[in-house]
């Protein structure tokens, strides 16, 4: 225990100046009171190091942030001690995720390779090891093209299946939906390799993840009109509130009436999870975009420092407060930037 302890007081003072990086509540507020993107961006300056667009642009503007978060998560993870480094890198995943649908978009769409660019963090495969196949799957001409591209990545079977789906049907929704739930399931296994203090701490966030991917997976469908049984192979049977039947239950709901319904019951003796219950009153899809957010606050509750009172697990706190707020940040003020675009 002495090694572990030494090693999360390093992690504790090597990360120390990253703490003043993090928004106040007041500042998350202040946010929402810009009413031009040069004073959003002089204010974001004071959170994100080297903050600067190369253009006066949305896209640009959000780049720039992605770049200096993933340079923070860097930083973070060459801290940490070496039985979470592994963890954490599989939270870069969903990021290759996100590179991977944009390249293979692109590809369907023909798009051009500066507009598939335009799309791709190239960080994320930088630490995992994968940057080749990224740069390459960005180069691909065809679907094709894209099958030798990805031959013996950890995604080949992944995209191999869910292509040759798009090419019978022309829907993307196999494609979207293997990849999402490869992204979880690979957490998961991360999951075991955790030391036990470790494991009871990060699994409650995975788990409430997956909670919130079951969730509006199964919502989406059924707003939409999907059949559940076309989405079925692609719920996760774990949970942080849920039981596996219950999950079941959920996803054999014929309706969105039924589905809501049964969540409202398994909801009414869950009185920390009451901020649920405007989702069930206003089922509609704007107010179901915050049931990420609303499932992430409820975990960071846990880091409050007044209940941490060893150096171990606050250390570990104190890392996902700081990939998890940072990751917050950006949405908030690329929702402001967004916004004030349309003005």
């Amino acid at each position: 225990m002495r090694v572990a302890v030494d090693e999360y007081s390093f992690v504790y003072v090597k990360l120390a100046l990253l703490k003043s990086l993090l928004m106040s509540p007041e500042d998350n507020q202040k946010i929402k009171t810009f009413n031009n993107l040069d004073s959003l961006g002089t204010f974001t300056k004071r959170f994100f190091p080297n903050f600067s667009p190369k253009e006066h642009n949305i896209i640009e503007f959000e780049r720039s942030l992605w770049n200096i978060y993933f340079d923070i998560v860097e930083k973070i993870i060459v801290a940490s001690p070496e039985s979470i480094q592994i963890f954490l890198k599989s939270l870069l995943i969903r990021y290759e995720i996100w590179n991977i649908k944009q390249a293979v978009y692109g590809i369907v769409e023909e798009s051009s390779i500066e507009d598939i660019l335009d799309q791709i963090y190239f960080k994320p495969g930088i630490m995992l090891e994968r940057d080749k196949f990224i740069s390459n799957l960005t180069m691909a001409k065809s679907i094709k093209g894209i099958y030798k591209i990805i031959k013996k990545t950890p995604y080949e079977k992944i995209i191999e299946k869910s292509l040759q789906e798009f090419e019978k049907s022309g829907e993307i929704f196999y494609f979207e939906n293997e990849l999402d739930k490869y992204n979880f399931t690979n957490m998961i296994n991360k999951i075991e390799f955790l030391p036990n203090r470790e494991k009871k701490l990060i699994s409650p966030y995975i788990y409430s993840q997956i909670d919130y991917y079951n969730l509006n997976l199964i919502y989406r469908a059924l707003y939409n009109g999907i059949s559940v049984d076309s989405i079925k192979p692609y719920v996760i049977f774990h949970g942080f509130l849920f039981s596996e039947s219950q999950i079941n239950q959920l996803s054999s709901s014929s309706s969105l009436d039924e589905f809501l319904s049964y969540l409202a019951m398994i909801l009414k003796d869950k009185k920390e999870f009451d901020f649920l219950s405007e989702l069930l009153e206003k089922p509609d899809p704007d107010i179901w975009a915050k049931l990420s957010s609303y499932f992430l606050n409820q975990f960071l509750i846990n880091f409050k420092e007044d209940i941490i009172s060893d150096i171990q697990i606050s250390s570990l706190a104190f890392i996902f407060k700081i990939i998890l707020l940072k990751e917050m940040e950006i949405n908030d003020i690329r929702a402001q930037a967004v916004k004030l675009s349309i003005i």
